[in-house]
């Protein structure tokens, strides 16, 4: 073991200044390598820091673009939620149909609530389904349907169905006679009955 030893111990002797250098470059190769991949490291920091202020800084300019978002849509629920229906009021409930029949000329010659179906669990929400007939003109019933789907009430028509029919009196038996000049009355106009089924969004 000396033997091996005291040859090693020599030359470093004998050359001291050539293996302190060496040692020193080691060590110093050692430094920049931590240099360098601690500079990568402080340089993705940087970067993710950068994006994360920018992001922040264009979070801060559309500030009031949000807060006027935020208005608009709490403005549209008061309005939905001011718009339901409650089950329960029949009454008022049937009147927004007669008052659409008011506005159009159309005739309902039949208008039934339904039972409502349970709501969903920890819906907010409830259907209320609703059962109806119309005639008049294609002009009155059509002004009628687009009236009570754009209604403020929040209603989904589900089905319909639509069928020729005369508005206003039968027309005379044959043979009949009136002061008409042409002995008998002018047939009555042509006209549409629609048989409507529309769900009415409402409070459980």
């Amino acid at each position: 073991m000396a033997a091996t030893v005291n040859p090693v111990v020599l030359f470093v002797r004998r050359n001291a200044f050539s293996v302190a250098c060496v040692a020193l470059s080691v060590l110093l190769g050692g430094v920049v390598i931590f240099l360098v991949q601690r500079r990568g490291a402080l340089e993705s920091r940087l970067q993710q820091r950068t994006l994360e202020g920018e992001e922040m800084l264009a979070l801060l300019a559309s500030g009031p673009r949000l807060r006027e978002q935020n208005t608009v849509a709490r403005e549209a629920v008061a309005r939905i939620e001011s718009n339901l229906i409650v089950e329960a009021n029949l009454a008022e409930n049937l009147g927004n149909f007669y008052e659409i029949e008011e506005a159009t000329g159309a005739r309902l010659s039949e208008l039934r609530q339904l039972n409502a179906a349970a709501p969903e669990e920890e819906s907010p929400y409830k259907v209320v389904p609703y059962s109806l007939q119309i005639h008049g003109t294609f002009e009155q019933v059509a002004s009628y349907l687009y009236r009570l789907e754009t209604s403020p009430r929040i209603a989904k028509v589900t089905t319909f169905s639509m069928q020729r029919r005369a508005v206003g009196e039968d027309a005379p038996a044959p043979g009949s006679t009136s002061g008409s000049p042409s002995g008998g009355l002018p047939p009555p106009p042509s006209g549409v009955q629609l048989s409507v089924n529309v769900a009415i969004l409402g409070r459980p």
